[in-house]
């Protein structure tokens, strides 16, 4: 995980890190719209864990796509 994408249209989600392992802090969370990146590959995957609120949609997308933009990614994978 490199970080998370922020955005006012998502629902707000905290929860506990499906992938602790032996290097992840004890305590550590995951939220809503989490970004993750692999060493040597040039694709950046974000991965949702809850729905954009309800007539969001729209808005959602364009911040979305406004981000990808800006961030320059090659390849992005909602998932």
């Amino acid at each position: 995980r490199v970080g998370h994408f922020h955005s006012v249209h998502s629902s707000p989600v905290a929860g506990n890190d499906p992938y602790l392992s032996k290097s992840t802090p004890p305590g550590s969370l995951t939220v809503n719209n989490e970004v993750y990146q692999a060493e040597g590959v040039p694709v950046t995957i974000l991965q949702r864990r809850a729905p954009h609120l309800n007539g969001h949609s729209a808005a959602f997308a364009s911040e979305l796509i406004a981000w990808i933009k800006e961030a320059g990614f090659a390849q992005v994978l909602v998932v």
